[in-house]
């Protein structure tokens, strides 16, 4: 018999999950994740308790996670919890600005048709950007 709902906890454990899910040899071909309103309402409406994003740390990733949302600030994530997947731990607006949490602006998106391919695309750009100064960083250049 097959499992069709899963409850996990811990931002490692989910991550693996989602990544077995995913990525397998068999990727399970759609998959529902819900965020819990009343939460959120409860927590004030704070940054770290709103629809979670898990990401894998720079340089371990198979994949560039973006999670695109109209209610990103523009100087804070809102209603994005964007937290490491390995830790747990919140990673700052500063770091996930422009590269995983990305404002959707509905109008513009109604008005051209790449907008989301557009946004995809400036984000890889930056996150080639980042991986360049974090090479001549660590490289001492």
């Amino acid at each position: 018999s097959v499992e069709l709902v899963q409850n996990i906890h811990g931002a490692d454990e989910c991550a693996k999950a989602l990544q077995a899910k995913l990525l397998s040899d068999s990727p399970t071909l759609s998959m529902a994740l819900r965020d819990y309103f009343p939460f959120w309402k409860r927590c004030k409406e704070s940054d770290d308790s709103g629809k979670v994003l898990l990401i894998e740390p720079e340089g371990n990733q198979a994949a560039h996670h973006m999670f695109f949302d109209d209610n990103i600030e523009r100087h804070r994530a809102h209603i994005v919890d964007a937290r490491n997947a390995i830790t747990g731990k919140i990673m700052p607006f500063s770091e996930t600005q422009g590269l995983y949490l990305l404002r959707a602006e509905p109008f513009l998106a109604i008005q051209d048709s790449e907008y989301f391919f557009k946004q995809v695309a400036k984000a890889e750009e930056e996150l080639a950007r980042r991986y360049a100064q974090q090479h001549r960083e660590s490289s001492g250049y």
